[in-house]
């Protein structure tokens, strides 16, 4: 189950990532799109270690079996430590976010400090990379490190999906507001993979087994994880397809109209109908709607929430000419 979706979940996020990085280099300064762009890449990279073929390769060149497991959970600890972060910057004034932020990579540190001294005191014998937590859910090192780990991943997704799930009910645009719910129906199913995870060391102290459940668990990480992914990406996605349509019926007006203005053309040489701006730009633009209302809203210093400072009105087209005779009904450029 973990090669087949990890797969899919790490094309997701590398493009997620390459998408944003290009983006950076027009907004370094916006510290929500940094930690979501970092997200993205540090998502991929977790996919990527956990990857069967690559565990072993990276068990060959450390010489340390199964060191790739504190490498990606060290990354999802990044992960969940840049969510985190990003809420704090769409939801509260500059200072309050960045010493915000600066608590929670803190505390990031000491939890993945923690994970690799325990997992120092392991001694794995064989790698194991589809059933690791299941082989060694029996060595008390272990047992500290699951507690340790998973309590901390389930504690930030519980965090996630609570505050994704306030801020969607002040969104004023639909396309944020159904991002922030999948964010949060994200959160909650992955919720199943750690609570799976914490069950196996319960278990192997209670008497009882969930290596059955063990494809669910990896199914929940991944799914829950890719609809987070994905309710990021929503609202940008909702934006390029507005204007997509909004190119596509420019156009088709333009065909509509041109035997009539060819007519006008013949009697009048001087009048002409201007073709719609190209879309080509606009699409490999893409950049990404939300971000420039979310730092407006952090630079207020009112504290409102990343929601709230999305719903301001974009800048309208430009306008079209004069209502008249020989007014063209096409715009005479879209929406950027």
């Amino acid at each position: 189950m973990k090669d087949i979706l990890h797969p899919l979940c790490l094309a997701i996020a590398g493009t997620g990532f390459l998408f944003l990085l290009r983006d950076l280099g027009k907004s370094r300064r916006d510290p929500a799109l940094v930690a979501l762009a970092f997200t993205y890449g540090f998502s991929a990279v977790s996919y990527a270690v956990s990857l069967t073929w690559v565990w072993v390769r990276i068990d060959g060149v450390f010489g340390v079996t199964n060191i790739a497991v504190p490498l990606a959970q060290s990354c999802v600890i990044i992960v969940l430590t840049l969510q985190a972060t990003v809420l704090a910057n769409w939801s509260k004034p500059p200072a309050q976010a960045r010493r915000r932020s600066g608590l929670l990579f803190l505390a990031a540190a000491v939890v993945i400090t923690g994970m690799s001294v325990l997992f120092a005191l392991l001694t794995p014998a064989t790698t194991r990379p589809t059933d690791f937590s299941l082989y060694y859910a029996h060595d008390p090192f272990f047992q500290a490190y699951v507690l340790l780990y998973f309590g901390t991943y389930s504690a930030a997704e519980v965090y996630l999906a609570r505050a994704c799930w306030t801020y969607a009910r002040t969104a004023s645009a639909p396309s944020i507001a159904w991002g922030l719910r999948l964010i949060t129906v994200g959160a909650v199913i992955t919720l199943g993979y750690s609570g799976i995870r914490i069950g196996a060391v319960v278990g192997a102290g209670a008497g009882f087994s969930v290596a059955r459940l063990d494809p669910i668990a990896w199914a929940c990480g991944d799914i829950g994880a890719t609809l987070t992914q994905v309710g990021y990406f929503l609202p940008t996605l909702a934006r390029r397809t507005t204007a997509v349509r909004d190119w596509t019926t420019a156009h088709l007006r333009y065909r509509r109209l041109r035997p009539l203005w060819g007519a006008l053309d013949d009697a009048d040489p001087g009048i002409t109908l201007r073709r719609p701006t190209r879309q080509r730009n606009d699409l490999l633009r893409g950049r990404s709607a939300h971000f420039p209302c979310c730092a407006a809203g952090s630079r207020s210093g009112r504290g409102k929430s990343c929601c709230a400072a999305i719903s301001t009105p974009r800048p309208a087209s430009t306008p079209r000419p004069a209502a008249g005779p020989m007014a063209s009904p096409v715009p005479t450029s879209l929406p950027p």
